[in-house]
């Protein structure tokens, strides 16, 4: 809603989470969002006036890119790992849902939205055990893939809840999962400075990136899946040609070396990177002459996350001094302009 972005108004609160909010991903036509959290769970909120209906192959049906692992409910978001005191029980509704197959009533969240259904990191018990740091919604809209404390990733359908796929090899936590545009991988970058690529269909790792000098924190793909942006504890972020493996341009300036996960996206055309910093800075750089070409400023503390919307050239940022904020690119003077702020109490950093 154009008008309510302009007041800085919030649309709805969504409420079902027992602890801090990592990440959240929303379906292209914005009728399904994924969060995940402190708690160890990945919430699924509808809303009602939209519809998100999984795609079809030509006859009509859905078909999923993996069989599931097992008959049973298995791990969604997660098993061992945590400690600390980061994590929290899930509220009742993720324990409702810990059997990933039991149907939980609808829960009304605000100005349309449902909460339809609240995974917890076991199945079974429906016990938190690690934080989920990353989520992401699969482009044909049936599953997500989800990462964070425990170093696994998984693939998990949303319909039915059950676990089709985990993938295990990294050494330390996992920053960040996403799909690749075509569905059939998921890129994971962790705190073990790698990033991996996994099949969805075999379960296999084939591709790992070990380059960086530092912790991943963020990893996104171009629209044609050919190019990688990524972020790391050594204060740079990397584009990288996806046919040869090989980084292609380098991007400095910003600060990212703390407890924090500070993340990256193309802008617009991708002829831009956009990304946050621990100096309370946004920084945008030119994709092609890696220079900076103007920095925007959030406030106080670290800028966490940024996100371009291209249907209405809105980027948005939101950093650790409570607030998210936006600005419009204005095309004739080629750059970012008009902040608008949104004040949120926030609270806590990543668990080592």
């Amino acid at each position: 809603d154009a008008l309510a972005c302009e007041r800085a108004a919030p649309l709805a609160t969504l409420r079902g989470h027992t602890s801090r909010v990592w990440d959240v991903a929303a379906s292209d036509d914005g009728a399904l969002l994924a969060s995940c959290s402190g708690d160890g769970a990945v919430c699924l909120w509808h809303h009602s006036d939209l519809r998100s209906a999984p795609v079809t192959d030509a006859a009509g049906s859905y078909a999923p890119p993996v069989e599931p692992a097992a008959a049973t409910a298995a791990a969604v978001t997660g098993a061992g790992g945590g400690g600390g005191g980061g994590a929290r029980q899930p509220s009742a509704a993720a324990s409702a849902l810990g059997a990933a197959t039991a149907p939980l009533a609808a829960t009304r969240a605000g100005a349309g939205w449902t909460l339809a259904r609240s995974l917890s990191c076991d199945g079974a018990s429906g016990k938190s055990s690690g934080d989920v740091y990353s989520v992401d919604l699969h482009p044909r809209g049936r599953h997500f893939a989800s990462g964070g404390y425990d170093k696994t990733v998984r693939l998990v359908d949303a319909e039915t809840g059950v676990c089709l796929k985990s993938f295990g090899g990294h050494q330390s936590s996992i920053s960040r999962v996403v799909f690749n545009p075509y569905g059939n991988l998921i890129v994971s970058g962790s705190k073990d400075s790698t990033i991996r690529f996994w099949d969805v269909v075999s379960g296999l790792c084939v591709k790992t990136i070990s380059s960086h000098l530092g912790e991943v924190t963020s990893v996104a793909l171009s629209a044609s899946g050919a190019q990688l942006l990524s972020s790391s504890k050594d204060n740079s972020n990397r584009l990288w040609d996806m046919r040869m493996s090989k980084p292609v341009r380098r991007f400095k300036g910003h600060q990212n070396t703390s407890k924090n996960f500070i993340r990256t996206c193309f802008g617009p055309r991708e002829q831009l990177v956009f990304g946050g910093s621990e100096d309370s800075f946004v920084y945008i750089w030119d994709i092609d002459t890696e220079q900076i070409v103007q920095r925007l400023s959030h406030g106080g503390g670290a800028v966490y996350a940024v996100e371009w919307n291209p249907a209405q050239s809105l980027l948005a940022s939101c950093g650790h001094d409570g607030t998210a904020r936006t600005w419009w690119y204005d095309e004739s003077r080629n750059e970012h302009v008009g902040a608008i702020s949104s004040e949120r109490d926030v609270d806590g950093e990543p668990r080592t």
